[in-house]
């Protein structure tokens, strides 16, 4: 059997374990606090890493909106060399100028005429078709309705309008394609008028 030990200084014992037990309890709150530290470190350099991409699409699409404008701005410019040529090509009996400076007055805020086609070929210049024209749109949307309503709605104001109505009696939606960018959807129609 072994010998049992007394401790004859129990009360310096418990000053020792009480010590022990507070640095246990102070390195603990230490490493805690470095574990914090680090943890909200690595969530800054994330959160920052995340705004600087952030940053770089915003301008890539801010870039994209303003290259949009301008084409959109481009477009709303009618050459009048352009309107001479199909004058002098239509003859006399019809008119392009008007039409397309109207045109433009109805385009929808966020719209912009990406090109147009004007006449059939191949077509005798008797044939009433030689007057038709195919308007091709883009538009930006901002809702999903927006992907039907604004070349519907342009449909309607084309066929509301007096010069149009006049000249067209038959002003159609033909055909629909969406872009998706990273910011913008961009909405391509094309309206047909004959």
């Amino acid at each position: 059997m072994k010998p049992r030990r007394i401790n004859f200084n129990r009360p310096a014992r418990e000053a020792s374990v009480r010590v022990a037990r507070v640095r246990t309890f102070q390195v603990a709150i230490a490493a805690s606090y470095l574990t914090a530290v680090v943890v909200l470190a690595g969530y800054l350099l994330v959160q920052q890493y995340l705004m600087q991409r952030a940053l770089v699409v915003a301008q890539t699409s801010l870039g994209n909106v303003r290259g949009l404008e301008n084409l959109g701005r481009e477009a709303l410019q009618v050459d009048p060399g352009f309107l001479d040529l199909m004058n002098q090509v239509s003859g006399s009996g019809t008119r392009w100028t008007p039409r397309l400076a109207r045109l433009v007055e109805l385009l929808p805020a966020d719209a912009w005429i990406v090109g147009l086609q004007a006449g059939s070929f191949g077509m005798p210049l008797s044939d009433p078709r030689r007057g038709r024209m195919v308007i091709h749109v883009n538009a930006r949307v901002l809702r999903e309705d927006d992907k039907v309503t604004v070349p519907m709605r342009f449909v309607q104001t084309l066929q509301a309008d007096s010069l149009f109505a006049a000249t067209y009696k038959d002003i159609r939606f033909a055909a629909t394609r969406t872009l998706q960018g990273n910011v913008d959807t961009v909405l391509q129609f094309d309206v047909e008028c004959q």
